[in-house]
């Protein structure tokens, strides 16, 4: 900035330079500028709270609303930017760490991120917890947005965003636990469960309570048209504020009023909004996933009733969540309140996954939809309503059945992990649980201290028929931790070529069986089996868009236009994507030494001409 330009402004009254600073148009290295022109721009700049706060929320602008949420009050605005700059610095120093420590591994205990959550409890900003999920979640969304450099931070970032959020909903849940039972909302637990599932997105409860509330508001504007004396349209907001907000006791309607919004709500959710259940895609995590059903429409009959539910109690509508063998139903009653003869009072059960069909007693043993005919239990079994807890629970199975269905995916030991982790929080002395999430810890080699500690405390003081199932979990998880002491550390194997290979680590190739393009991410030689003498044959190991898989030399050829492979592990190995390959984080290049030089070969050889 000219000298005398500078005087100029330098002159002007302090709103106007203020008004100046503040400016949208100016980056924040454009302010820093203008504070090193003179001393009483200095001066004015960084003393106006207004710069400074404009300035913050335009570099962080996702967060305006946690710091509102929060009501964080902030004296000094200056001192909050350059923390939080300082706190951005650390993140991307800390996520640098984990890939020469950890590369090795093909899972990381959440030991590893004990610096994370050092930033989180002992840091200097108060915010630390949001800021360090906000800028992980932006860096991962640049990096996959450019697909060119960093991949490797990004992958670990996508990790430390799951240990973070997953700690944060387990206070979150023991805050819900400790509700009374007229607050333990439905929609506010399985939003924790969304979140839990997904945790590189920003799953609020007002967002998934937006998208009730729009429902409802369709469902009443349909109603007023239908049956605009409906009583519901002289209750006051503070009423049904508190219907949104509470569990409700009884429907709040006589029972003509009560079938008139039942038949409206079922109209405008099945039919004009298309919410169906989905056969074909039951065994998906996304359909028992809140935001992705309200979203898609289509999901299981777990989350479709709890969405149906949420409306109906909007509209002072009461229905309560059933648990069948392999089915999950709502069950409404024309009243709640204690009569003199109960029997007489039907109830019927909203088969939300067909269509929100309302059944009897009678027919309600033909309405399943996966294993044939349910035999529907004994009248009493089937009058036991289920808490939040136990329909959260349910969800975690069926999020885990998913998982384990599509085991052969990529990223899918992740998701499994975090489905085992999920039930261990719902139940977290239930041995057999323990037990699966154990034997996952095992295969990786993680740490087992957490698990040990749970044992022992269920063998000292749980009731008799806990405690022998304890005692061998953790007679099984010892022996395993003494076998892995005395096998020591991981000893890194050199890979040597061989004359006539001829492809490399990095290199893009076609997987000619099956026509799907991959990246070579291994080499090894085997012995045949099928010949009698002693000969090796050589394997490659390979990342498709799906899997992880080994396959022969003779099953690979080049490709003619390579493109980025679509697989959750690729930053594991590789921190650059060039278009016609991938090149290895530093501790895969030194595993296999001997590879580089070959494929800048083969690029140069095969991709000349482009």
């Amino acid at each position: 900035m000219a000298g005398g330009n500078c005087l100029n402004i330098a002159s002007l009254p302090f709103e106007l330079i203020e008004m100046i600073a503040a400016d949208p148009q100016l980056s924040l290295d454009d302010v820093k500028a203008l504070m090193l022109t003179c001393r009483r721009l200095n001066c004015t700049v960084r003393h106006s709270n207004h710069v400074w706060k404009c300035q913050f929320f335009r570099t962080w602008p996702t967060m305006v609303y946690i710091y509102q949420k929060q009501q964080r009050q902030v004296k000094d605005w200056y001192l909050e930017m350059q923390s939080s700059m300082q706190l951005r610095k650390e993140i991307i120093q800390q996520l640098a760490l984990i890939s020469p420590k950890y590369y090795y591994r093909d899972d990381i205990s959440y030991s590893a991120f004990a610096n994370f959550d050092r930033l989180c409890d002992e840091g200097t900003h108060v915010m630390a917890y949001y800021f360090i999920i906000d800028e992980l979640i932006k860096f991962i969304n640049l990096v996959d947005e450019r697909r060119t450099t960093q991949l490797t931070l990004a992958y670990y970032a996508k990790k430390v965003i799951r240990h973070l959020v997953q700690k944060s909903i387990e206070v979150e849940w023991e805050k819900f636990m400790k509700l009374p039972p007229s607050k333990q909302l439905l929609e506010i637990a399985a939003t924790l469960v969304a979140q839990w599932t997904q945790p590189t997105q920003i799953i609020t409860y007002e967002y998934i309570s937006s998208m009730l509330d729009d429902i409802a508001d369709r469902a009443m504007e349909t109603l007023k048209i239908r049956h605009p004396k409906h009583p519901i349209f002289s209750t006051s907001q503070e009423v049904l504020d508190h219907w949104k907000n509470h569990n409700i006791d009884d429907n709040q309607w006589s029972l003509s009023e009560n079938q008139q919004i039942l038949a409206v709500l079922s109209e405008v959710m099945f039919v004009r909004l298309h919410f169906r259940g989905d056969r074909e895609s039951y065994y998906l995590v996304k359909t028992s996933l809140i935001n992705k059903v309200l979203e898609f429409k289509y999901g299981v009959p777990l989350t479709l009733a709890i969405i149906y539910e949420s409306v109906g109690r909007r509209l002072g509508i009461k229905c309560e969540p059933v648990n069948f063998p392999t089915h999950f139903l709502l069950r409404w009653k024309e009243t709640y309140k204690r009569v003199p003869n109960p029997s007489k009072i039907e109830n019927y059960y909203v088969d939300v996954f067909s269509g929100g069909h309302f059944l009897t007693y009678r027919n309600c043993p033909r309405i399943a939809p996966i294993a044939g005919v349910v035999r529907c239990p004994h009248e009493e079994v089937m009058q036991n309503v289920a808490s939040a807890k136990q329909v959260i629970e349910r969800m975690a199975s069926n999020i885990e059945t998913a998982a384990r269905s599509r085991s052969y995916r990529c990223g899918s030991s992740t998701k499994l992990r975090s489905a085992f982790e999920l039930l261990h929080m719902l139940k977290p002395k239930d041995t057999g649980v323990i037990l699966h999430i154990a034997r996952y810890y095992m295969l990786y080699k993680m740490d087992l201290s957490k698990f040990i500690k749970i044992l022992t405390d269920i063998k000292q003081n749980s009731e008799l028929v806990s405690r022998g199932p304890a005692t061998n979990i953790l007679k099984l998880l010892q022996d395993y931790e003494i076998r892995i002491k005395n096998e020591g550390e991981y000893k890194m194997i050199i890979k040597k070529r061989r004359d006539g290979m001829r492809h490399t680590i990095g290199a893009i190739m076609e997987h000619t069986p099956n026509h799907e393009l991959c990246v070579i991410i291994g080499w090894e030689w085997r012995r045949d089996i099928h010949s009698h003498e002693f000969k090796e044959v050589l394997f490659y190991q390979i990342l498709t868009d799906e899997m992880m898989k080994w396959t022969l030399e003779e099953c690979l050829s080049p490709v003619e236009n390579p493109r980025w492979i679509e697989n959750y592990d690729i930053g594991r190995y590789f921190n650059e994507f060039k278009g016609t390959h991938y090149v290895p984080v530093e501790e895969f290049s030194i595993e296999y030494p001997e590879d580089a030089a070959v494929r800048d070969q083969y690029i140069a050889r095969t991709y000349r001409a482009s």
